[in-house]
């Protein structure tokens, strides 16, 4: 009996040992990266021409409804509901990050639906994920809207149990009541992709809300 708890206690102490290693290594492996990312940069900023080199390459906005549609495709591919339109892109291709963003805007009232991917070299899903949520932070959707109820409900996305938070919400500064939606679940590249939806309450179909969010693929 006592050599069996022995043997228990250094199985678990070597499985501690291993998960420090390993968290010790995705520790290094992010630090090498962000030198990378600084290098690079410094490169580029100091050599001929790296100034235009950045515009071109990892700030490419466009208002094309066909480019709109074909970025679509890269991120997600999803049924897109009646009475949204492409309204414009962003794409940024870096050596260590690739980011796209594709907006559709309601063709009545006002709403806007936006798909969002960011992948990483790490192929770190939960970390793609966060940067998503610190961008929608970021562009203060939480300081235009105030968030009356929300709800969670899940979805299958890509094999994966995916959580959409529901909500109903109110304009500040006009008090137009909105529905909204968000989801996270993985991109084809190991990173994040972004749903986010808002519509005014007058204009909001959850039927066919919820037919795209199980249309996605």
């Amino acid at each position: 009996m006592t050599t069996d708890n022995t043997i228990q206690e250094s199985d678990g102490s070597t499985q501690r040992e291993i998960h420090s290693k390993q968290n010790k290594s995705r520790s290094t492996m992010k630090v090498v990266i962000l030198i990378m990312i600084g290098f690079v940069a410094l490169t580029m900023l100091t050599c001929g021409g790296g100034i235009a080199y950045i515009m071109a390459n990892f700030e490419n906005e466009t208002e094309n409804p066909e480019a709109t549609f074909a970025m679509t495709e890269r991120i997600v591919e999803v049924d897109i509901p009646d009475g949204f339109e492409p309204c414009c892109t962003l794409g940024m291709d870096a050596i260590v990050v690739s980011k796209a963003r594709t907006h559709f805007r309601h063709t009545e009232g006002e709403g806007a639906l936006v798909f969002s991917m960011m992948d990483n070299s790490l192929g770190d899903q939960q970390l793609a994920e966060e940067q998503l949520r610190q961008q929608s932070t970021r562009e203060g959707a939480g300081e235009q809207f105030l968030i009356n109820r929300t709800e969670f409900r899940e979805f299958e996305i890509r094999g994966v149990t995916t959580r959409f938070e529901f909500a109903e919400a109110e304009e500040r500064e006009t008090g137009t009541p909105f529905r909204a939606a968000t989801g996270y679940f993985p991109s084809h590249q190991d990173g994040a992709v972004g749903v986010f939806f808002r519509v005014e309450e007058d204009y909001y179909d959850e039927d066919a809300l919820v037919a795209m969010i199980e249309s996605i693929r």
